[in-house]
């Protein structure tokens, strides 16, 4: 995997997790006391800008009670139409 795909993973596991947080109803400052990860840091990955360590991962999945596989899944389309936003960068 290339960097440019690797980016691109974490962009969209950024907008995976916001939508997740979002649809649960949970600000950034409730989500960082639910997991230990402090708001700036949260913002920071849910925008792609920063890569997390494994047990920030893991925090995140025991809070939204998600697999790594759901959480780095598709965000479901609103829309109703059956599309969702597809990931196509493979893990690996």
């Amino acid at each position: 995997m290339n960097d440019i795909e690797k980016q691109h993973l974490f962009e969209q596991f950024g907008k995976k997790l916001t939508y997740e947080r979002e649809q649960r109803g949970y600000s950034l400052q409730e989500f960082s006391t639910m997991t230990g990860i402090k708001p700036l840091k949260l913002r920071n990955i849910e925008q792609g800008a920063i890569h997390t360590r494994l047990d920030a991962l893991v925090a995140i999945m025991q809070v939204l009670d998600m697999t790594a596989s759901e959480l780095l899944g598709e965000i479901p389309d609103n829309k109703g139409d059956g599309n969702s936003e597809k990931q196509n960068t493979r893990i690996g």
